[in-house]
């Protein structure tokens, strides 16, 4: 230990390790021996004075100073921070990273310690660890400006490429009479594998199926190999590929095709992999044809098809190519008939020839030629094709349109192929009727009981043959015959006229019988006494027609005249007095006597007051109003009660939808629209219909259906009492049950009212289980079938198997069966059939088209789509049912003018279309 004095010195801290305090100013040489650390901390120094010397055979290590103008020798590690005996060393390379073999230069820039260029003696440089046989080549001299360079070339094994970089360490040797120790620095320098070169493949020898390459040069050390790929610019084979061969030469090209050709230097521990490549065509080959068929023998009509297959000649016939390119042509002579330049998958073209183009002759041997025009591959060849044209032979059967009738013209029916000439023969009985030749005809009386035919003739070059169709015989015309008879007075003679006949000359005798309530007839003596009736004409056969009967033709004979007794009516002043003295609760009955008119000022004084007013008609019929339904304060005019029973105003299809166990009775008021005020019609129904109810309708003439109003039982007295407030033509339809909607989901007055009653009357729908009726609920696929099958009365069907989608046993499995075998259901492309899948509007239509058309309506009827904002949206496949159904009515589009035909389509709705279909007969 040293003391410098003042707290200044080298103490002990640990095991051989010292520290230095202060500023330490040697007071005489020392040494540190080997083993020994000194820390000079930051803040601290050691000076060296002039004479004396600083040994270090240890470690001399810290962030403090090292310092003077005395001597230092460096036996040890030296590495405290500031050090004024050691020069500063920045060691570098002109390039961090360096191929084999190439050449590199070493770099060192010295510098004092205070700062500046440190300048004479020598830098040597080493790689990994300063020793001599690291040394690389001799020391360097640093220059005044404190730089040294060395020039070192990156070969032999000290230099084997690594991703390991080397270590360059440059140690700097100071002038010896200079105070200055040695001192060091270092950089790395990765070794990279060096790059090789080869010339580009070239050919010794090129055939039409080989190449032949010669042995490529360059600066490559490892294994030359050769590799080919079809193609121009194609890539390189990867190195592990089998592609790659020892031998230059490849053999089984394709003639006229360009490979990419490479050569490659293997890789070693020294050098990369090296490529060279270059593109070379191989020969055409001579080529040769397989035309397929070779000869044919054709009818005008026909398509000539020819297989045409190039391949290489061989001498063994014909090779494959994997493709075939270029042109071939079908020629009569200079004239092309086909040609084609694109070959199908398996290399061969397709020629093509329509027999129909008129360019081969009828009936001669003929010899065509296939020529190819070669390719790339391939040089030209041709081939031949021998053939014969001969007629086609009329095929199409004739039929005859028209009734096999005298006098009704027929027409020869015959479906031309393509452009035939044709001419027609008529036949009777197997014998030509030399005038007729046209392609119609009409039978004569000679004809009559006689095979009648026709005889089509191919009169054009390019077809032959006749053909005939199937004979028929002539019958006689219907005969027929119309007459008039004018209704005549009592006394006179019954006269009835023949209008016309057809049967001129024939005996015409009459038939008489009576019609409505007059009994008489038939007979041939025409009545006297007076009523309605009919008479007929019968007139008897001719050579040329049948014997016919008129139409009925009605007369009347007139009963004596009587003049008529006017009905007297009420006193309607007595009625008011009546009224105006009847009690609350009271009853006026008033017998019409004949009359039917209800004045007004009655209508006035019974307003409002609880009094009921009898009006007792003509046939039964009787109306009560009571006062408390007439709104007082209000004028009303004259009222028309006549009531008429029995009437036909509304159409049978119409009244057919609600007719009950009992019929339908049509009544028709005289009164035309609202009465102002609700009354009770009291309807005699018939004794015999006690116990039924009246079920009341409405009829709307413009939609074309009845509609509900009300129900009512009939008595014991054959009367049933009916409310209403408006007059119309009204239909009531007898039957055990209320035909209101028992449903509590299904009100009335709705749209869908008169078809879901309609519905469930006829047995077509039922409600749910729950009570329901769903109006709105989707209708899936078994339902719909189910509907169906229902409203064609649940008939038998022999089915095929049913889908394996619908098992046997199931509520739906019948009507199913049903709708596939009648064809209204076609089920699915997989075929299945989705009983429990959502029915669309565009299906539903398809199916009710379907079925229409089965049961031989006429379904002509289409509509323009377009009208409808989303008609793009209606399937292809069911554009065609949906316009029928538009047509028709039986589907309409939705309030904002929408088909909808993707949505399910609702119970409700499908009862409307059925309903539609139902009344369109």
């Amino acid at each position: 230990m040293t003391d410098g004095g003042d707290g200044q010195g080298i103490r002990p801290s640990g095991n051989n390790t010292y520290t230095v305090w202060g500023d330490l100013s040697l007071p005489c040489g020392i040494t540190i021996p080997e083993g020994a650390t000194v820390n000079v901390p930051w803040g601290t120094s050691i000076t060296v004075p002039p004479s004396f010397s600083l040994t270090n055979n240890g470690t001399v290590t810290g962030d403090g100073s090292l310092k003077g103008e005395g001597f230092v020798t460096n036996n040890g590690t030296m590495s405290v921070a500031h050090n004024e005996f050691m020069a500063s060393v920045y060691a570098h390379t002109s390039d961090s990273s360096a191929a084999y073999g190439d050449g590199v230069y070493l770099y060192a820039d010295v510098t004092k310690p205070a700062g500046g260029p440190m300048s004479g003696r020598t830098v040597t440089f080493y790689r990994g660890t300063v020793a001599e046989e690291n040394q690389l080549g001799e020391p360097e001299a640093v220059n005044g400006y404190g730089y040294a360079r060395a020039s070192i070339q990156l070969t032999e094994e000290g230099w084997k490429p690594s991703e390991t970089a080397y270590t360059i360490i440059a140690v700097y040797t100071p002038p010896e009479t200079s105070t200055m120790i040695e001192s060091s620095g270092s950089c790395t320098i990765t070794v990279t594998k060096a790059g090789q070169s080869l010339s580009s493949p070239t050919a010794s020898q090129v055939t039409a199926t080989s190449v032949t390459l010669n042995a490529v040069t360059g600066t490559g050390y490892g294994e030359v190999t050769y590799a080919c790929v079809k193609g121009k610019g194609a890539p390189t084979p990867a190195s592990d590929s089998d592609e790659w061969q020892a031998s230059p030469k490849f053999t089984d090209l394709e003639p006229g095709t360009t490979y990419t050709f490479f050569a490659r230097c293997a890789a070693d521990e020294y050098y990369d992999e090296a490529t060279s490549s270059a593109e070379i065509t191989t020969e055409r080959a001579d080529s040769a044809l397989t035309v397929e068929p070779s000869s044919a023998k054709l009818t005008y009509g026909d398509t000539l098809t020819v297989k045409v297959t190039p391949g290489i000649a061989t001498s063994n016939g014909v090779g494959a190519l994997d493709t075939a390119q270029g042109t071939v042509e079908l020629k009569m002579g200079d004239a092309v008939l086909a040609s084609a330049g694109t070959a199908d998958a398996d290399g061969s073209f397709k020629l093509t020839y329509d027999t129909k183009e008129k360019r081969l002759p009828i009936g001669e041997d003929l010899t065509l030629t296939v020529t190819y025009g070669g390719s790339g591959a391939l040089n030209p060849a041709e081939e031949t094709v021998t053939l014969t044209l001969d007629k086609a032979i009329l095929k199409n059967v004739p039929s005859v349109s028209g009734n096999f009738v005298y006098g009704e013209t027929l027409t020869a029916n015959y479906r031309k192929q393509d452009d035939e000439t044709v001419t027609y023969q008529w036949y009777r009985s197997g014998e030509i009727i030399s005038s007729a030749t046209e392609a119609s005809y009409t039978p004569t009386a000679e004809d009559i009981g006689k095979n009648i035919l026709v005889e089509v003739i191919a009169t054009d070059e390019w077809h032959g043959g006749r053909i005939r169709s199937t004979e028929r015989m002539v019958s006689k015309a219907p005969g027929g015959i119309e007459i008039s008879c004018d209704s005549v007075a009592y006394g006179e003679a019954v006269r009835p006229i023949v209008s016309s006949t057809t049967n001129t000359g024939a005996d015409v005798t009459f038939s008489y019988a009576g019609t409505g309530g007059t009994s008489y007839g038939p007979s041939a003596a025409a009545p006297t006494a007076p009523g309605t009736y009919a008479v007929t004409a019968t007139v008897a056969e001719t050579a040329t027609h049948t014997g016919a009967t008129s139409e009925p033709v009605s007369f009347s004979i007139a009963r004596p005249y009587v003049p008529p007794v006017s009905p007297s009516g009420p006193d309607w002043g007595d009625v008011d007095d009546e009224l105006a003295g009847a009690e609350r609760g009271g009853r006026v009955v008033v017998d019409m006597d004949g009359e039917t008119v209800l004045p007004g000022e009655v209508l006035g004084e019974l307003a409002g007051r609880d009094v009921t007013l009898v009006l007792e008609m003509e046939g039964g019929v009787s109306w009560e109003i009571w006062g408390g339904d007439v709104p007082a304060g209000v004028p009303f005019d004259d009222l028309d009660m006549g009531v008429e029973t029995g009437t036909d105003g509304i159409p049978v299809e119409v009244t057919n939808l609600v007719t009950g166990e009992a019929g339908v009775v049509q009544v028709t008021l005289a009164h035309d629209g609202e009465f102002g005020f609700a009354m009770t019609l009291v309807a005699p129904l018939g004794e015999k219909n006690e116990g039924l109810h009246a079920n009341l309708y409405c009829y709307d003439e413009a939609a074309g259906l009845l509609r509900w109003e009300t129900s009512g039982v009939v008595s014991d007295d054959g009367t049933a009492r009916l409310r209403l407030d408006h007059a119309s033509q009204w239909a009531v339809a007898l039957d055990s049950r209320s035909h209101a909607l028992p449903f509590p989901d299904a009100a009335e007055g709705e749209w869908y009212s008169e078809p879901l009653r309609w519905a469930w009357l006829s047995g077509v729908v039922a409600g749910y289980g729950d009570g329901t009726m769903g109006p709105g609920r989707a209708v899936t696929r078994a339902e719909a079938a189910a509907v169906l099958w229902n409203a064609a009365g649940q008939p038998e069907s022999d089915a095929a198997a049913p889908p394996a989608d619908v098992p046997s046993g199931e509520w739906y499995s019948a009507p199913v069966a049903w709708a596939l075998a009648s064809g209204t259901f076609a089920g699915n492309g997989d075929g299945s059939f989705s009983p429990s899948g959502e029915l669309t509007r565009e299906q539903a239509a398809c199916v009710l088209h379907n079925r229409a058309r089965a049961a031989g309506e006429d379904v002509s009827a289409r509509a323009d789509l377009s009208e409808f904002a989303d008609a793009a949206s209606v399937s292809a496949w069911a554009s065609d049912a949906m316009s029928w159904a538009v047509a028709e009515g039986v589907i309409s589009g939705t309030g904002d003018g929408l088909l909808e035909p993707g949505r399910a389509i609702a119970r409700s709705e499908l009862c409307a279309t059925l309903m539609s279909l139902e009344l369109r007969g």
